[in-house]
């Protein structure tokens, strides 16, 4: 774990040196093909739109609009759904099918019984919005047959407030969940449970407060 804040902080160092790259579209969910570096994804992007505009449709579908919200490129580098490269893994050529919202956490009389930790608000998240939003990203990934799409990310930026609240992020956290597309499969269809999940997959250290949070949303993560 040492390492991996080691590695991301070199890398939001590195990102402060360069420009911020201009959004593309202001407000635009889907990560615009024309953001990604890579040419190669750009192409893969464009054909994987169909795909990116139903699971759109169907987390909007899902999920109340008062406690989750796509993040857009007006916000992050990265928009609320792309295909994402891990930041851990600099240079690979992969990369994961992602979804990006800000999320409030379920208050304790929504029946959840997890603590107020760290570990809590995590598990709690996942209970309200991961495994749902998992199962959604499963069934757009078992049609993407491409094997550098390595499996799929969340991003979700989580707090107590309401999501309108300006002041948001000043007490939230932020996860960041790459699993491996076998992985992610075996759990959307129930043959897996959270703590397997967690030990298959890479998760980012969790970011607290609206400083590290905003370098998650611009420099952490680059399409």
């Amino acid at each position: 774990m040492k390492e991996r804040r080691e590695i991301v902080r070199w890398l939001l160092l590195a990102a402060m040196l360069v420009p911020i790259a201009i959004f593309a579209q202001s407000g635009a969910v889907i990560t615009p093909a024309g953001s990604y570096t890579d040419p190669a994804w750009r192409e893969k992007a464009a054909a994987a739109a169909p795909a990116f505009s139903r699971l759109q449709s169907a987390c909007a579908a899902k999920f109340p609009a008062d406690g989750f919200r796509f993040l857009t490129t007006a916000e992050s580098s990265f928009g609320g759904i792309g295909f994402w490269p891990n930041p851990v893994n600099f240079g690979s050529p992969s990369r994961f099918l992602g979804v990006g919202a800000r999320l409030q956490v379920p208050p304790p009389s929504s029946g959840r019984s997890f603590p107020d930790t760290d570990t809590g608000r995590i598990l709690t998240i996942l209970d309200a919005y991961g495994k749902d939003t998992i199962t959604l990203m499963a069934k757009e990934l078992t049609g993407m047959n491409d094997p550098q799409i390595a499996g799929g990310v969340i991003i979700f930026i989580y707090g107590k407030r309401p999501l309108s609240d300006p002041a948001f992020e000043s007490d939230a956290e932020a996860l960041g969940l790459f699993i491996p597309r076998q992985t992610l499969i075996a759990f959307a269809e129930l043959r897996m449970t959270v703590q397997t999940l967690f030990s298959q997959s890479e998760m980012l250290p969790i970011f607290k407060g609206a400083e590290q949070i905003t370098n998650l949303r611009l420099y952490i993560i680059q399409p």
